[in-house]
């Protein structure tokens, strides 16, 4: 199953929380005017792909094709992709969790340093599962 939300979302998502405006994680056209990345959105046929290389591909837009795409992927035969669009920044929730990536705190932007003190304050208030000496 492919959630294709037309570029890397949960990279573009972090690059964003970061104080970034994210870069190379959409898939946009160039732009023909500026030269930029920031055109149309580019559409990749995914299910197309897997089968030109040999796999079962199709495509699922509602809950009943979902269902009929999962039961015929357990069919006996070669791999099976299930290209599913959806809304490109959607995403499910956090859970209550977050992902600890690093954040520059040498860059001057102060949206980058507003996510370098953001950080500091969730590390602050982490609940450890390690003893504090193993933690590297």
């Amino acid at each position: 199953m492919i959630f294709d939300n037309q570029g890397f979302g949960s990279i573009h998502s972090l690059q964003c929380a970061h104080g970034s405006e994210g870069f190379g994680t959409e898939f946009l056209a160039r732009n023909p005017v500026s030269g930029k990345l920031d055109g149309r959105r580019v559409t990749v046929d995914y299910a197309k792909i897997a089968e030109g290389l040999g796999a079962r591909g199709c495509h699922v837009e509602t809950e009943d094709e979902l269902h009929e795409a999962l039961a015929d992927s357990r069919m006996p035969g070669p791999s099976a992709v299930v290209d599913i669009k959806v809304l490109p920044g959607t995403s499910t929730d956090t859970y209550d969790s977050w992902w600890r990536v690093a954040v520059s705190a040498s860059l001057s932007a102060p949206a980058v340093q507003r996510a370098c003190r953001q950080l500091e304050e969730q590390l602050a208030s982490a609940r450890w599962e390690l003893r504090p000496e193993d933690r590297k």
